[in-house]
């Protein structure tokens, strides 16, 4: 019936779905992360945005992420496209256009010459909570 070749066979191939399994798992984990790290930009974005003079129209998954209105002054509103990104050097590794949208709402800024406006959630927490510093 089954010989000690076959029992070697039927280990191999389980111990080979369970590797890919773990591939899987941890490519999962990975998308995870990144898409918490994306959702709690539009989360704190969220939170901050009437204060920060934003009104959020409309959120998507396709870029930009978000239509909002920002106030311009007590009567003027102005139309908006923001993308949410966790660090705005992230803006880069995505390859979204420069004309897409007009400014970039991050946790964290570290593109120093980013060329479009760039709103930091971080910072703007810290000035909210009385902070010089905010931890994630």
């Amino acid at each position: 019936m089954g010989g000690a070749g076959e029992e070697a066979g039927q280990d191999s191939h389980v111990q080979g779905i369970r590797r890919a399994q773990q591939v899987q798992l941890a490519a999962s984990a990975g998308t995870v992360r990144e898409l918490a790290k994306r959702t709690a930009g539009a989360a704190g974005f969220g939170m901050l945005a009437a204060e920060l003079g934003f009104i959020a129209l409309r959120i998507q998954s396709e870029f930009p992420d978000c239509k909002a209105m920002r106030r311009v002054d007590a009567k003027r509103w102005q139309e908006v496209w923001i993308e949410f990104e966790f660090e705005s050097r992230n803006f880069l590794a995505h390859m979204h256009r420069l004309d897409g949208c007009d400014l970039i709402v991050c946790w964290e800024h570290n593109w120093p010459d980013c060329p479009l406006e760039v709103v930091e959630l971080k910072q703007a927490l810290s000035r909210r909570q009385g902070l010089t510093a905010f931890p994630l």
